[in-house]
This record gives C-alpha cells, sequence and structure tokens, in this order.
C-alpha cells in the first residue's frame, strides 16, 4: 500500500487541482495566471501533465506491463476522467456546462503528453 502512495501521490494530487478547477462553480475560482484565461489552453496544459504524472506512476509501479500498455491504459484514463468530468458539469454543477470542445483539448492534451514521452520526459523525470 505505501508504494502505492509512493507512485501515485504527485498525480493524485495534480488529479485532484484538475477536478477543483474544471468542478468548482466558475464564480468561485480564483483569478488565474494569464496561460489560464485562454481555456482551452488550460485543459490542455492540465491533462498533458496528468499524463505524463500518470505513465511515470504506473511505471513505477510495475515492471510486467510495456511501456505500448501502460500509455494505452493512460490514454483510456484520462479520457474517461475527462468524459466523467464534462458529464458532471453538465448535469450537476451549477453555473457549469459540459462541453465537447474542452473534451476534445483533454484529449489534445493527452495526446501530445503521450507524444513527448519518448523525446522529452523521460530524461528530465528525476525532476518531476
Amino acid at each position: 500500500m505505501s508504494y502505492l502512495f509512493k507512485n501515485f501521490w504527485k498525480t493524485s494530487i495534480w488529479l485532484l487541482i484538475i477536478c477543483y478547477l474544471t468542478l468548482t462553480p466558475s464564480q468561485n475560482l480564483p483569478k488565474m495566471p494569464h496561460l489560464f484565461e485562454y481555456d482551452k489552453i488550460g485543459h490542455i496544459m492540465l491533462f498533458l501533465i496528468f499524463t505524463l504524472l500518470l505513465i511515470k506512476s504506473i511505471s513505477l509501479s510495475t515492471t510486467e506491463l510495456t511501456l505500448q500498455k501502460i500509455k494505452f491504459i493512460v490514454f483510456i484514463s484520462s479520457t474517461f476522467i475527462s468524459g466523467l468530468i464534462e458529464i458532471l458539469q453538465a448535469n450537476f454543477i451549477q453555473n457549469r456546462s459540459g462541453d465537447v470542445r474542452d473534451l476534445i483539448a483533454d484529449i489534445f492534451g493527452t495526446l501530445i503528453g503521450l507524444l513527448i514521452y519518448n523525446n522529452v520526459a523521460k530524461k528530465f523525470y528525476r525532476l518531476i
């Protein structure tokens, strides 16, 4: 159990940040830095970082899965979470609405994260 905490704590905190930013009624959110004023860029960045953290967490937790299987699990998990967030926004959160464009931006962020993993992230994972 402690290895799960050790390997997934950063990913879990990032997921909580995503949930806070996407499921809090918009009038209750703090003003964001200039980068996140552009909604779709914010979605892309949130899920790009989530993707890199989740790949690292799963990779540290198992030696039984190939990198391709891990990337597939990450893509499915990220897409599911993004879809669930949009459904929750559309049906249960006041002053929020589900938006297919947000879902597309989230998936795009996930895909960017998957694409840059081999070229950039592995070299810098010691920093994350």
